[in-house]
């Protein structure tokens, strides 16, 4: 279990409590815990070298989901591994009033998923090497001559 602590400014006593918590209900799965030196929501997307994994699950600190919905996520993930599976659905659009991009929830149209919880598969630096690898192979052997 990979846990990004975004906000440089929390207390070290706070940063122990969570990893205390998470040590207990982790099932015994290794935890690191990594302080980001911004707050910047770009650095759940940066490639981490120590992620084995081949999906990721980005949550919030300020997001509670309970455990049968991000087991709902997981299996829908699963029969869709190359989608990004997520709960806050937005549809972009403009105000013509103000000539601005909005996002606003509409129930049946969406257009993004926000950060806030999602579960995507990982292409870490190896595996993106061994897919471009397989592709060049492949596009090599249905070329047409």
């Amino acid at each position: 279990m990979l846990v990004l602590c975004r906000n440089p400014s929390t207390a070290a006593k706070i940063i122990f409590e969570l990893t205390h918590n998470l040590t207990i209900f982790s099932f015994s799965a290794s935890i690191s815990l990594i302080r980001q030196s911004s707050s910047s929501l770009n650095s759940h997307f940066f490639p981490r070298p120590s992620i084995q994994t081949r999906v990721v699950l980005i949550c919030d600190d300020d997001v509670e989901i309970d455990s049968k919905s991000i087991n709902f996520a997981f299996r829908i993930w699963q029969s869709n591994l190359d989608r990004l599976i997520g709960f806050f659905a937005r549809l972009h659009d403009i105000d013509l009033s103000s000539k601005e991009w909005i996002y606003i929830v509409h129930p049946e149209k969406y257009s993004i998923v926000l950060t806030k919880f999602m579960i995507f598969k990982y292409m870490g630096k190896e595996r993106r090497k061994k897919k471009k690898k397989r592709e060049k192979k492949k596009n090599k052997s249905t070329r047409v001559i």
